[in-house]
């Protein structure tokens, strides 16, 4: 078990406890100091009074050890005893004497202390200490011995025993209630983040005796906070509910598979030899999660995001490899693997925060550059447009794809004025080409960052004022999982955007779950359908049908739609025989700079002949 700081509703409950146990014991002490006026022996009466408060404050020192703490509350128990057998002494010269209800005050504080399994020592210690002092006081001084009084005192003490250990056994319940709470899931019942900590500190700890490697793996479904918006809460948890026996099925070599909040799990893999069998592993959840839930009724496709994290390359510690790993989950949204690796020079939060400061200063000092990858219509075979990819030209890394630095633009402000640069840039640009002849668009993608921006349309007017491009030019690329995030919220910015005249665009359609409510409600012009299906189209007949129903789809719903990760004439040929608009990929060209790009369009045959060989033309 974890040694973990308790919940906070047990240690409110454990101080609660404290203090009426301490409020008993001064009631203890002043029944003892008040027999006293009954009795007559003040001074003897009043010392054990004292005596009983005295202890009282000893209980109430803290040691930092546990162990120490255990013994104060022994020694302090153990003196209640000492101080109540030498009070059965005083009263048992008093025939009206309360002392079994003092007794069993002090058996039921004493056993709350220093343990249940003690109640009935203390009771029997009680017990003979009664009986010898009432003896004592019939022998040698006289008093009169009442034996229906003695066995009434011994009864009560030993009636005690009992409540003290349901007493005992009901905290012992709640405790541990409050235990599981507080390591489990209560949702999934899959272990918690203190939990997952302890394990992956303890793999650890054996990985670098016996000079082995471990691996943890971030799951993060991407589109759980649609899921909620679109079906509600209740769905949501349901959802998660049928995810962890699919993670757990699918990770059957995990030592431990955990939720660490939200849409986020763990999962930790011992002795990993390498790379590969956390990439073997990623591979089968992915595959898992594949497979649509069902969930009131309504089938849901899951997007995950692997962060794969690997000791001790990312880290030494438990809390340094789940951040490395939750990086990588971020930098897995951009991958079409599904997944990524930690990057093994960043250095959790702090390379984070670094990275972000020196993309603030790139933007400053126009360190970035946009690639530009061109869209053919496979009617006419002829250019029509450009997809703007940016790239960053990092000082000391050198040329950097979206994926190492887009996540944090993402997770900070500094999405909108990398936004900003990009759509000047393209803009700009394109109306270069206009200028030239060509009747290019030009193709940007937006974030979840950007889409939620008020002023991203006044934004938009203003860069297009600036640049004299007109708003027919730009098409603006949306993923299917942003749209769903916040519908609403993104149907009232896109509809200012489209009646400015711009072009609306579902980026990688296919991946996630788009409502054709919204999709119709939106009236976008084009959908692009995501590369995995296009890829697989030469040897997957699933993904032929898939591509199929999407371009039928843009029929019904009026819209055109865009192949992308188009490899090879065979291909084209396929997406040209079902009715495809457009093509983009490898087959038509690789992403180039502007420069190159205004000397492939002087020379590329797509700009007079049409489709050419299986190469491609680059």
């Amino acid at each position: 078990m974890v040694d973990l700081k308790p919940p906070d509703a047990l240690l409110i409950g454990q101080r609660r406890l404290e203090r009426a146990v301490g409020w008993v014991r001064v009631a203890a002490a002043t029944v003892l100091i008040v027999g006293s006026l009954i009795t007559a022996i003040d001074a003897v009466s009043v010392l054990l009074g004292t005596a009983l408060i005295a202890n009282t404050v000893v209980a109430a020192v803290r040691p930092r050890a546990a162990a120490g703490r255990q013994r104060v509350r022994q020694v302090s128990a153990a003196a209640d005893i000492g101080v109540v057998c030498l009070a059965m002494l005083v009263f048992s010269l008093d025939p009206l004497s309360a002392l079994p209800a003092v007794g069993a005050l002090v058996i039921v504080t004493s056993s709350l202390r220093a343990g249940a399994s003690h109640a009935l020592s203390y009771a029997a210690a009680l017990s003979i200490a009664e009986l010898a002092s009432t003896l004592f006081g019939a022998r040698v001084v006289g008093a009169p011995l009442d034996p229906y009084r003695l066995v009434a005192d011994l009864a009560v003490y030993q009636l005690t025993v009992p409540l003290v250990r349901w007493v005992d056994g009901e905290f012992r319940v709640l405790g541990t209630q409050l235990e599981y709470r507080a390591l489990y899931d209560t949702l999934t019942g899959l272990p918690g983040l203190e939990l997952l900590l302890d394990a992956t500190e303890r793999t650890i700890a054996a990985a670098q005796r016996h000079a082995s490697k471990l691996a943890i793996l971030v799951i993060e479904l991407r589109n759980f906070a649609a899921v909620n918006t679109a079906f509600g809460y209740e769905t949501g948890d349901l959802l998660l509910q049928q995810v962890a026996p699919r993670l757990l099925d699918s990770l059957p070599e995990a030592r431990m598979v955990g939720r660490l909040g939200g849409a986020k799990f763990a999962a930790l893999l011992p002795e990993a030899p390498d790379a590969a069998r956390a990439v073997v592993a990623a591979q089968r959840v992915l595959r898992a999660l594949q497979r649509p839930v069902t969930v009131a009724q309504h089938a849901l496709d899951i997007e995950a995001s692997i962060g794969i994290a690997l000791h001790p390359q990312n880290g030494t510690r438990a809390d340094v490899l789940l951040r490395h790993g939750e990086h990588a989950a971020l930098a897995a949204r951009g991958s079409g693997d599904g997944y990524a690796f930690a990057s093994e020079t960043e250095p959790g939060d702090a390379g984070r925060l670094e990275l972000a400061a020196e993309l603030r200063a790139a933007i400053d000092r126009d360190e970035l550059l946009l690639h530009y990858q061109p869209m053919v219509s496979m009617k006419t075979a002829r250019v029509v447009g450009a997809e703007a990819l940016v790239r960053w030209s990092h000082p000391r890394r050198g040329l950097l794809a979206p994926d190492a630095f887009i996540h944090v633009a993402e997770g900070t402000t500094l999405i909108k004025p990398l936004t900003h640069w990009v759509l000047n840039t393209a803009l700009r640009d394109c109306r270069a080409w206009r200028e030239a002849g060509h009747d290019l668009g030009v193709a940007v993608n937006v974030s979840m960052g950007n889409l939620m921006d008020p002023q991203l349309p006044a934004t938009l007017r203003g860069l297009l004022d600036a640049s004299g491009a007109e708003a027919s030019w730009v098409a603006l690329e949306i993923t299917e999982s942003v749209l769903m995030a916040r519908p609403e919220r993104a149907m009232e910015i896109l509809s200012q955007l489209r009646r400015m005249g711009v072009r609306l665009v579902i980026d990688d359609f296919g991946t996630g779950y788009s409502s054709l409510a919204y999709l119709h409600r939106l009236a976008v012009d084009e959908v692009k359908i995501d590369k995995s299906f296009v890829l697989g189209m030469g040897t997957d007949v699933s993904s032929v049908a898939i591509v199929r129903a999407a371009i039928e789809l843009g029929r019904t719903l009026d819209f055109e739609t865009c192949a992308e990760g188009v490899e090879d004439r065979a291909t084209w040929e396929v997406l040209a025989s079902i009715g495809c608009d457009e093509a983009q990929g490898y087959y038509v060209a690789t992403p180039m700079t502007k420069t190159e790009l205004d000397r492939w369009l002087k020379d590329s045959p797509w700009m007079t002949q049409g489709p050419v060989g299986d190469t491609g033309v680059t």
